[in-house]
């Protein structure tokens, strides 16, 4: 059996056991006579004259909280039952996973500056002679199977072992670890921890550091112990000797070390050529000033924010509470500057999550040419100086975003950091874990309690403060609350305030940078250094300008080196001051008011606080603290599967309902992980970030016997993961559409989406020509986004992915399609003289007016009353056919999140499995297909004419009752593809709405003017008595109940087909998508859409028409196709007969 070899402290160790000082050869106490001295010392003693020794190298870390060792003394802590700590990889491998999901917002160069920082504030001392290894279980998944026993570990040097620090009191006291470096962010990185060591970088000439020229490239000196400080096998390979033996660590990291001795030099050269008098020592000294000044303010101001939050950092004394050209003067000499052992052996590890286990080698253009393996270049700076890789890796610094920090790790540093050419390595997670035994750092209540807050005295206390898959398994791993350690629970906290740690870790973390800089009489804003005018240029410093300054070919960078290019974020050119004539494709510039009103990436509306168990982003727990009842037993307890038909209804009536609610909202970014792989649980450490998948209990009737465990969720994205979206703390969800009746389903959503609909001739949109009939375009994205199961299927391109989502939803596509291209032939030919670009824009206008019509006068009345619309300002009387002004320019149309995640859902209750095909009106089906044998198949309405049959079945089958029954296919085999069971709408509704943090159904019926429920009888004014006790069964208070639930039980409110809360929100949402619609069909504002002919024309249109005049086949149509056909009341006439939209007023007079 093997293990593994010692981890690079113990290298780098061995590098610096020459600089370690004999037994009997103590350094004299600090001569600070020289002081005020000019600059700091680079083993940074006398910064604080009346304690000359805080903050240099060889000192012992700073407890915030006693040490806590077994025996009091040195050895790591057991457990409050006496017992040994659980082993620290089972810990990683239990509570941490190892899925690599990138940050939407930050580059690796920001976490690779955190790297450097907390290089140049700590480096555990010298290893001693003691042993700590890490066990490795017989099963461990990865590392067992290479014959790995255990991970090296040898503790950091103590006090106990360095007769040179003075020990107060009797007997032996508790071990305190040991830095080697500077606790100053003074660049020691860069320039070493002691005049000797600095000496030796030193060129002596011009106030320059060491260079070496190679390949038109400086580079630092050549290491003279290369085989003892770098993997490589010999002392010619690349190895670099800078300030700090772990600059070769990785490739990242060594040019950062790279850029700032190069910034050195290029400040040393500028100066020279200004004060050509100064000798070498004095370029030196203030290059190095200003070197340490830039990146000091660069930590301060640019990067420490991102982690932090520049709030917590202003409330804790980090940053000062207002902006100032003056000077800082904040040094407080009774403040210790020394580096906490807590910050450094847990808080600031933090980061560690943040590493990317590849690194993108980018070309000047920007695109990724390639990648290389982190655990192959370890300890190997060569690969900079391979064929173009020094280039490719600068770029891909500042182009590559880091992980997310979560509890995920990169599998790169969670099985093979420091492998060295060997199959696996060792878990960077587990490391920490045992390094903070090493260390003996107190429980984590110790540091909740010494950063005031609350200690926990029970398990359940921690699904408030830690993420909860973890939060859940941690009294699995430990015998007792106090038993949890702080590098484990502290990096499992859901963050806190505006930074990304969590509360404890970020204490510490506010605490160390507030000492740091308060306690540090150089730091570059006191009036120790430098002068006002000096300041002033100093704090222009960013990392994109060392990095641009420092990097040979890079010419061009982002402002903010530390963020992703933004050019994804929308922007908004002129408005012209409401002088377009035709609306854009992404919304924008619809309200002169707020340009970005309804455009796609907003958050959802809230019509009421959003509600999540850690007020952040977390799905809701019950009154009690217990979690939801499981959603799909609510499905199966209040929701039946029995199909009834309407009695009056056509599919159509159904099937434009999820037209329109796809044309109004979609939960952004919720496809492409897999979750529940083929209905099977994957363990929570292998289950990828943002995956909500919801159970499926053991002894589900339906699904638990087909082997299903899980139904898949992708969580939707948010603010919080979204850069271009204002992040107040609160997850809101985006919709990735715009929020106006747009036909964006047809057109698209931004004007490049649009242009690749368009056929760019005669104002049409593209089409492919197949069996004599116009279809739309083939998807590029066939295999993503559609069943491909035969060489026949297809798989349209529309301006919406949900198209090919049934056959019914591809049709109804398909006519708004054809419309378009049919309105826009009769366009060209009234007026031959309009260009491609017009044509397109008033049948586009015309398309969509059309649209709007029948969705306010013909099909909203069905289902929310004409008489409730009314009332509510959705329909007006009495206007003489003349324009309707009540375009609101404050009104904001955005989707409320209650619309679109529970009260318009309710249609799904309306979907029928099995779709007719019939051959002529009135006539029984000549055949069927099954929903979900079609489900994102649409090659079905290619075989045979089933195009026209299935158009005729549309509006001569009835959909299913309003109820609370759901049709078995959407109960039990939504999207089963080939599997015999697929997933459950309704359960998927109840979650999605949890996903979003939905209030109580309770707090809507207040919101909506109902009484609030204080017990399960009140809600007997809405839901009937049986369905009410059902509720009690499964919710344990009234407050607990669910929007979604509960609006879908509810009795039908007069003259709507739906209950009152839920009509409550739908008439509000329908209010504000036509009163925040500048180009609402009916507005009749100055330079408004159309003239008082046209829009007496567009009032005609109707559903009927628009499936005669684009279904090949179709000759006969009831007059209103969302009912069914009926003799006296809604006859079967010719197409002919049906009103028509004449285009005659758009006739261009010649004058």
């Amino acid at each position: 059996m093997t293990s593994i070899p010692l981890v690079l402290v113990v290298l780098v160790t061995t590098l610096l056991s020459s600089t370690i000082r004999a037994q009997h050869d103590c350094p004299p106490e600090p001569d600070c006579t020289d002081s005020p001295q000019p600059y700091r010392r680079l083993d940074g003693s006398c910064n604080n004259p009346a304690h000359p020794n805080r903050g240099t190298p060889y000192r012992p870390y700073l407890r915030l909280v006693a040490a806590k060792y077994a025996d009091g003394v040195s050895e790591p802590a057991h457990t409050e039952s006496g017992v040994p700590m659980p082993n620290a990889r089972k810990l990683s491998l239990q509570l941490f996973g190892e899925t690599e999901m990138e940050h939407p917002r930050n580059t690796l160069v920001s976490m690779q500056f955190g790297q450097l920082i907390a290089h140049d504030m700590s480096f555990t001392a010298d290893a001693s002679s003691r042993c700590l290894p890490i066990e490795v279980a017989s099963d461990d998944p990865v590392l067992s199977e290479d014959g790995v026993e255990c991970m090296n570990l040898v503790r950091t040097k103590t006090t106990l072992e360095d007769p040179c620090l003075e020990r107060d009191g009797e007997g032996e006291l508790p071990a305190e670890q040991l830095s080697s470096v500077t606790a100053f962010l003074d660049l020691s990185v860069v320039y070493g921890n002691s005049v000797t060591q600095s000496n030796g970088l030193r060129s002596f000439t011009g106030g320059k550091l060491k260079v070496e020229q190679r390949d038109g490239k400086q580079w630092p000196p050549h290491h003279p112990n290369t085989t003892r400080t770098c993997d490589v096998e010999s002392e010619s390979e690349v190895c670099y000797l800078t300030g700090d033996a772990r600059s070769n660590q990785s490739p990242h990291l060594t040019l950062l070390h790279l850029a700032f001795l190069l910034e050195h030099n290029r400040l040393a050269e500028e100066l020279s050529g200004i004060n050509p008098e100064w000798d070498d020592e004095r370029l030196f000294q203030v290059a190095r000033q200003i070197n340490i000044a830039q990146y000091q303010s660069i930590v301060y101001y640019e990067w420490l924010p991102i982690y932090l939050g520049r709030d917590n950092m202003v409330a804790f004394g980090v940053l000062p509470e207002t902006a100032t050209v003056d000077h800082v003067r904040d040094f407080d000499p009774d403040v210790d500057p020394s580096v906490s052992n807590a910050f450094a052996t847990a808080a600031f590890r933090f980061f560690h999550n943040l590493i990317a286990g590849h690194l993108n080698l980018v070309e000047e253009s920007t695109q990724p040419t390639g990648s290389i393996r982190l655990s192959d270049w370890l300890d190997k700076p060569a690969v900079l100086e391979m064929d173009g890789k020094y280039e490719g890796l600068s770029r891909g610094m500042t182009t590559q975003a880091h992980d997310r920090p979560n509890f995920h790790l990169s599998p790169e540093v969670k099985h093979f950091l420091f492998r060295r050419g060997k199959p696996v390595g060792v878990d960077l997670k587990a490391i920490d874990i045992q390094r903070a035994r090493d260390h003996g750092l107190a429980s984590y209540n110790d540091y909740r309690e010494h950063c005031g807050l609350q200690r926990v005295n029970k398990w359940e206390e921690f699904q408030d403060l830690l993420r909860p898959v973890s939060a859940s398994l941690l009294e699995y791993q430990y015998d007792h609350v106090e038993d949890v350690e702080l590098a484990v629970a502290g990096a499992l906290e859901r963050h806190h305030g505006d930074g990304m740690a969590g509360e404890t870790f970020s204490c510490l973390l506010l605490d160390q940078f507030r000492r740091t800089r308060v306690g540090d009489r150089f730091f570059f804003e006191n009036g120790n250094t430098f002068n006002a005018r000096q300041l002033y240029e100093i704090r222009k410093s960013t990392m994109a300008r060392v990095l641009c300054d420092n990097t040979v070919g890079m010419t061009e960078i982002q402002r903010e080196a530390f963020f992703l290019v933004s050019a994804v974020c929308p922007t908004v050119a002129s408005c012209d001051e409401g002088t377009m004539p035709y609306r854009r494709m992404d919304g924008s510039c619809n309200s002169l008011y707020n340009p970005l009103y309804g455009t796609p990436y907003r958050p959802y509306r809230r019509l009421l606080p959003a509600k999540y168990a850690d007020g952040v982003s977390e799905p809701a727990r019950a009154a009690s603290g217990k979690p939801m009842p499981n959603a799909r037993q609510l499905s199966m307890a209040l929701f039946g599967d029995t199909e009834g038909q309407d009695r009056r209804s056509t599919i159509i009536n159904m099937q434009f309902g999820q037209l329109v609610a796809h044309d109004l909202s979609f939960t952004a970014d919720v496809f492409g992980v897999k979750c529940c792989p083929n209905g099977k649980k994957l363990p929570f450490n292998k289950l990828p970030p943002r995956c909500l998948p919801l159970d499926v209990p053991s002894d589900d009737p339906i699904l638990a016997p087909g082997g299903v465990e899980c139904m898949s969720m992708l969580r939707t994205k948010t603010t919080l993961e979204y850069e271009c979206a204002t992040n107040y703390g609160v997850a809101e969800q985006l919709s990735s559409v715009t929020a106006f009746l747009d036909l964006s389903i047809v057109y698209g959503n931004s004007m490049e989406q649009t242009a690749t609909l368009r056929e760019h001739y005669a104002g049409r949109m593209t089409v492919e020509h197949r069996h004599g009939l116009d279809w739309p375009p083939a998807n590029p994205n066939a295999s993503h986004l559609c069943q491909m199961v035969l060489e026949t299927d297809v798989c349209y391109l529309t301006g919406d992915l949900r198209s090919n989502q049934s056959p019914h939803l591809a049709l109804l596509q398909i006519v708004h399609l054809l419309e378009h291209n049919r309105l826009a032939g009769e366009l060209s030919r009234m007026n031959p003289c309009w260009d491609d670009e017009r044509l397109f824009q008033e049948a586009r206008r015309i398309n969509i007016a059309k649209y709007q019509s029948v969705v306010y006068n013909d099909w909203l009345p069905i289902y929310l009353g004409r008489q409730n619309m009314l009332d509510r300002g959705l329909l007006h009387e009495n206007y003489n056919g003349d324009f309707i002004a009540d375009y609101d320019p404050l009104e904001d149309p955005t989707v409320s999140n209650e619309f679109g995640t529970a009260a318009f859902r309710y249609f799904h209750n309306m979907i029928v499995g099995h779709l007719d095909l019939v051959t002529s009106p009135n006539r029984d089906a000549s055949g069927k297909i099954r929903l979900s044998d079609w489900l994102r198949r649409p090659s079905v309405l290619e075989v045979h004419n089933n195009r026209e049959l299935l158009t005729r079945g549309m509006v001569n089958q009835a959909h299913d009752a309003a109820n609370e029954h759901l049709t078995p296919e959407a109960k039990h085999y939504l999207f089963r593809n080939a599997n015999p069971y697929g997933a459950d709408l309704k359960a998927i509704d109840i979650h999605r709405a949890r996903d979003h943090g939905l209030a109580g159904y309770n707090d809507y019926r207040e919101f909506c003017g109902l009484q609030r429920a204080s017990n399960w009888s009140d809600l007997q004014d809405t839901i009937p008595p049986g369905t009410v006790t059902r509720l009690a069964e499964w919710y344990e208070s009234v407050d607990d109940i669910e929007l979604v639930v509960a609006g879908s039980l509810e009795r039908h409110a007069p003259g709507a087909t739906v209950g009152p809360t839920f009509l409550c929100i739908l008439l509000e949402q329908f209010r504000r998508t036509r009163a925040g619609d500048r180009f609402f069909f009916e507005n009749g504002h100055p330079g408004g859409p159309f003239g008082v002919e046209q829009l007496r024309e567009l009032r005609k249109a109707t559903v009927a028409r628009l499936l005669c005049d684009n279904t090949e086949g179709l000759m006969q149509m009831q007059r209103n196709a969302f009912f069914l056909a009926a003799d006296d009341s809604n006859p079967v006439v010719p197409c002919s007969e049906l009103a028509e939209v004449s285009l005659e007023p758009w006739r261009e007079r010649s004058t």
